[in-house]
């Protein structure tokens, strides 16, 4: 698939869902608004964070990939997220390990041009629209790329990727704003995205932000090192090269662990 029809976008191929009962809409949505707690001291003076590229990371495995990238001992934390029916903040900003379930915004030190922010647990359709309007009411970048993944077994495809390949299948959808051409083949219908990455995506498409969400299609039953492998593609693309080159020494043997992955010892780390 070589092209994308920009008018499928938002309606069949990044769907937002519904709440079909509106009385019980008001009553779950109050319950559940997720706080974003920013860092005014990072801000600008009119409250706004500027940046060339947002990286949003949703899921264990797309969090984990962002991880291998940019090393998180030296993050920056921009925002905390409280997302479930407690109104009670974060109180601490020291909750910054790889592991934290919890939601952040982050950028490393002395790199103010890409902010990431990695939500390894699900934000429900209630939280999503919400989630993204505060998200963007504050940050103000000028290319949006999504991560995500989904089990194996929703894609619909003809194609014999488990048997043609050792990595698993990347798939790319845009927002009609996005001029550079993604890494991977465009999702092919019927497929559809759901949820926060489609809230996000949606949310670009609207505002004319240029986006691109990436969706790796993964199995349950393999190690998460062995996962995060499915992304690797997406280091060669020329909308991501410019905010990965010269980040660390770490970088790029992380770079190189991944790229010889499934070629040399079958585990990320050495």
């Amino acid at each position: 698939m070589n092209s994308l029809n920009e008018d499928d976008l938002p309606e069949s191929r990044a769907a937002t869902e519904d709440d079909s009962d509106e009385e019980n809409e008001g009553t779950q949505k109050s319950k559940s608004i997720p706080v974003l707690r920013w860092n005014r001291k990072l801000l600008d003076g009119e409250g706004k964070l500027n940046c060339q590229c947002l990286i949003i990371a949703v899921g264990q495995v797309a969090a984990a990939f962002v991880d291998s990238l940019f090393c998180s001992d030296e993050r920056e934390i921009l925002c905390s997220v409280c997302c479930g029916g407690s109104s009670t903040l974060l109180s601490s900003w020291s909750q910054t390990a790889p592991s934290d379930s919890s939601c952040f915004v982050w950028r490393r030190k002395g790199r103010p041009e890409v902010a990431l922010c990695q939500c390894r647990e699900k934000v429900s359709s209630e939280q999503s629209f919400s989630w993204v309007d505060q998200l963007f009411s504050t940050i103000k970048p000028s290319t949006v790329i999504i991560l995500d993944s989904q089990n194996v077994s929703r894609l619909k495809s003809g194609s014999e990727f488990l048997t043609s390949g050792d990595l698993f299948p990347l798939y790319a959808l845009r927002s009609s704003a996005l001029t550079s051409q993604p890494c991977c083949p465009f999702l092919e219908p019927p497929n559809t995205i759901g949820g926060l990455s489609a809230e996000v995506l949606t949310h670009c498409e609207v505002k004319h932000v240029p986006a691109v969400l990436y969706v790796a299609y993964v199995s349950d039953r393999d190690p998460l090192t062995q996962l995060i492998a499915a992304f690797t593609p997406i280091l060669a693309c020329s909308i991501i090269q410019p905010y990965i080159q010269d980040v660390s020494q770490q970088l790029a043997a992380e770079h190189k662990k991944l790229a010889s992955f499934m070629k040399d010892t079958g585990s990320l780390y050495l």
